[in-house]
């Protein structure tokens, strides 16, 4: 089993405890660990994984939040 780490992924977001941070919004910063089988185990370009698609998500995640 391989993991992917991914750190620091800056995703912009209107969160917070304050209403300031709400309406102006704020960087959050995420490290995450996928658990991605045998991706990446060849040098091929269909076994990777795709940051982009990663980063993605991450922020409709965030997005859906408060």
């Amino acid at each position: 089993m391989i993991t992917v780490h991914v750190h620091d992924l800056r995703v912009f977001g209107y969160h917070g405890v304050h209403e300031v941070e709400r309406i102006a919004g704020q960087d959050f910063i995420f490290d995450i660990d996928l658990e991605v089988g045998n991706r990446g185990v060849t040098d091929r370009y269909e076994d990777a994984v795709d940051y982009v698609t990663v980063a993605a998500t991450v922020k409709e995640v965030s997005d859906e939040r408060q």
